[in-house]
């Protein structure tokens, strides 16, 4: 289960922003390109042969680069996951059907003219879906997953052409394209073969049939047609209007950096009053022990309640007993010893609690713990009292209470110093400052010897300025005023390096001042191209590069360069095909495809042409076999084949002027082919004279016959003479004169 902040392979994911039955897309960094990346992850795996495909397209695909089309970057398979690298668009929504026409159409147009360019170009989507259309919050169109065979989900099935045994063509666009103008203009899903157009004006219906035919020879390739009728509808119904910009599509989240707090738990060394000089300073320290407690200050500048540590009893301070105006009994030995022990005793306790308190101040116990503190001070002069009064054992017992309750106050140190820094970074990072301030107080009193909390200390009291830079940055930036904006958040950076929003706004104000140059030089690029200066646009294409080096996008226009050179190539020998086929000059017109498909055999209408003139030109070298010399039809086999040639040639679509003139000459001669024309054949009574395949008519001086049209030979034959030979040609419609035989050259 992929989480936010894995890496997977030179992504990182950021933010899951859409979950279905075939696919979780995120939004993620592709480090390698330093930018963010819509990346799709299938739930099930993509096909190999299909997977092949789709990376293959990408690398064909890398010049189609077009301000509405959304680029893919790279797809694979990697630890179970199919996946689909593409351009994040941000603030998008799927196209929406449901609105009016009149408001759907200049989407529609744009989608349209989108489509046109890329079939110019040679590509075609191949599952134009509305799933596949997108609108961001500046109303700006884009089409995704731009050929690319990706299974689309069962509601998208009915916009996608019902030819799926071949690879995907412009036809199928078109029938998508329809499909989604059906949806607009009815509000109703195209079934198969059945538009439900009837509602619609005329020249409307029959652009929108055009579209969704069910083969796809018999549909429109005209999109600049298709374009005008609707236009010229939606304007005549309506005022045709952009989309309004959405903005109910909220940013993903950034990406929360998190600093773990750094406690140190190694104290500073602590100041220890040895027992020796304690014992020998007694007297002294036991005379001003109240004055050293009475000047323990009681207020501070700066104060945090603290967590309860428990209730403090009184301190059960033993009464002075009462005694009889007599003289007291003496005391016995053990009672002076046990009261002299207990004096020492109560001297080493006031000892230690001095060397406690000085420990306490010094960790800044006032800070974290001064109405706790104030109590125990108070206690231990409450023993002071009683040693006073000589009551040495009430004294001690007193002075070992507050000792162990210094020692849990000292120990508890440590567990305030992790709590106070833990809240002081958690507030600094939370931009908390007055909480960050005085956890952070806390935390460097305890320990002053840590640097990184002197530096957190250093960072909360500027972290009000560092905040009021950050807001200005933002403000501007949302202005557009990019320059300023790095300016305010190098500021923050400055007063704070280690405010993450502060380096992220570095960061982000200087990709996007990039970017804006970045898109600033590709406009330029693509302006120049379209103009076709290509010179221009190379050098704006190389200008991009150099502030982004890390982008393919100027290497793809300057693909996109060649490419549109080798189309004007390609439209060029089009061109000039087109007008050898006007003037039925077949084999220039092979010539021309021929050397189209020389550049690009997989061009379609290059291919169809080529069939096509190859076709007529067979066709035509039939037609004039038999034209050029009627009288071959006089053979049946010949005849049968002429006529085949004349239903072939009728059955031509869209025949041109030559063709039914060649259809009605060779009619005409099919149909008198069999009708005898009468010859009168004369000789010298001495020459033998015979017509081949007709008859031996020996010596004569006439004869008459009657012919069918067709090719014969007349021989004439005399002994001691040379023969004589004449080849007569029958038309139909001509009657030669009489034909004179004779052998008059001797031998």
């Amino acid at each position: 289960m992929l989480k936010e902040g894995q890496d997977f392979l030179q992504f990182t994911l950021l933010n899951c922003i859409s979950e279905n039955d075939s696919a979780d897309v995120w939004i993620a960094l592709d480090r390698d390109m330093d930018e963010r990346v819509c990346l799709k992850l299938f739930k099930q795996a993509i096909d190999p042969d299909a997977l092949a495909a789709i990376s293959d397209f990408i690398d064909r695909s890398r010049g189609l680069i077009h301000p509405n089309i959304v680029r893919t970057f790279a797809a694979g398979h990697e630890d179970g996951y199919s996946y689909v690298s593409q351009q994040y668009i941000n603030h998008a929504e799927p196209l929406d059907l449901d609105k009016p026409f009149t408001k759907c159409w200049p989407v529609i147009d744009k989608l349209l003219e989108t489509l046109s360019f890329a079939h110019e170009v040679g590509f075609a989507h191949g599952s134009f879906h509305p799933g596949n259309i997108l609108v961001d919050s500046n109303g700006h169109v884009w089409i995704s997953n731009f050929g690319l065979a990706l299974p689309a989900r069962r509601e998208f099935t009915a916009y996608l052409s019902p030819n799926s045994d071949r690879a995907i063509d412009s036809a199928d666009d078109i029938y998508s394209a329809g499909a989604i103008l059906h949806q607009a203009l009815t509000g109703q899903t195209l079934k198969t073969g059945e538009p439900q157009v009837g509602t619609l004006p005329a020249d409307v219906q029959t652009v929108i049939k055009s579209m969704v035919e069910i083969s796809d020879y018999d549909r429109t390739r005209d999109l600049a047609h298709v374009r005008e009728v609707l236009s010229r509808y939606a304007t005549t119904t309506g005022t045709a209007i952009a989309l309004p910009i959405d903005d109910s599509f909220k940013k993903p989240p950034e990406v929360p950096t998190t600093i773990q707090p750094a406690v140190n738990q190694n104290f500073r060394e602590r100041s220890q009053i040895p027992t020796s000089v304690a014992f020998l300073g007694f007297i002294i320290l036991f005379g001003i022990a109240a004055f050293v407690f009475l000047y323990l200050p009681e207020n501070s500048t700066f104060e945090i309640a603290p967590e309860s540590l428990g209730s403090i009893k009184e301190p059960n301070i033993l009464q002075p007993v009462a005694v009889e105006a007599e003289k007291p009994p003496e005391l016995a030995p053990i009672e002076i010893a046990q009261i002299e022990f207990a004096k020492e005793d109560s001297q080493r306790a006031a000892t230690d609690i001095i060397r406690l308190q000085v420990e306490l101040e010094d960790l800044g116990v006032v800070l974290w713990a001064k109405d706790r503190y104030d109590v125990l001070t108070e206690q231990a002069i409450a023993g002071d009292d009683h040693y006073r009064e000589e009551q040495y054992r009430e004294a001690h017992a007193i002075y070992e209470k507050t000792i162990t309750e210094l020692q849990t106050l000292l120990t508890s140190a440590s567990e305030v110093l992790a709590r106070t820094t833990l809240k002081g970074t958690e507030a600094l990072e939370a931009g908390d400052a007055e909480t960050a301030l005085q956890a952070l107080v806390i935390a460097t009193g305890i320990d002053r010897i840590d640097q990184s909390l002197e530096q957190k200390l250093v960072r909360a009291e500027n972290l009000n300025l560092v905040l009021e830079s950050i807001r200005s940055g933002e403000s501007t930036e949302r202005n557009g005023e990019l320059d300023t904006a790095l300016d305010h958040f190098k500021t923050a950076s400055d007063l704070d390096p280690l405010w993450q929003p502060a380096k992220q706004g570095v960061s982000r104000i200087r990709t996007l001042i990039r970017q804006r140059d970045f898109a600033n030089a590709m406009s330029e690029a693509f302006t120049a191209l379209a103009r076709k200066e290509y010179d221009l646009s190379r050098q704006a294409f190389d200008k991009a590069e150099k502030i982004l080096p890390s982008s393919t996008e100027p290497e793809d226009g300057i693909l996109q360069i060649e490419l549109a050179i080798r189309m004007d190539k390609l439209d060029d020998f089009k061109k000039t095909a087109d007008q050898h086929i006007v003037d039925e000059n077949w084999q220039g017109a092979i010539d021309e495809y021929n050397a189209v498909l020389a550049i690009d055999e997989t061009l379609i209408f290059a291919n169809e042409g080529l069939s096509m003139a190859q076709s007529r030109l067979a066709l035509d070298q039939r037609l004039q076999r038999f034209l050029q010399d009627p009288t071959i039809i006089n053979d049946d086999g010949e005849l049968s084949s002429a006529k085949q040639v004349v239903v072939a040639a009728s059955r031509v679509a869209n025949q041109t002027p030559q063709l039914k003139v060649q259809i009605n000459d060779l009619s005409r001669l099919i149909s008198v082919a069999r009708i005898p024309i009468p010859i009168v054949i004369t000789s010298d009574q001495r020459t033998d004279v015979t017509v081949y395949q007709v008859a031996q008519f020996g010596k004569m001086s006439q004869e008459e016959l009657s012919l069918n049209p067709g090719i014969y030979t007349i021989v004439g034959k005399r002994k001691g003479y040379r023969d004589v030979q004449h080849t007569l040609r029958l038309l139909n419609g001509a009657v030669p004169g009489p034909i004179h035989i004779s052998c008059t050259e001797k031998i």
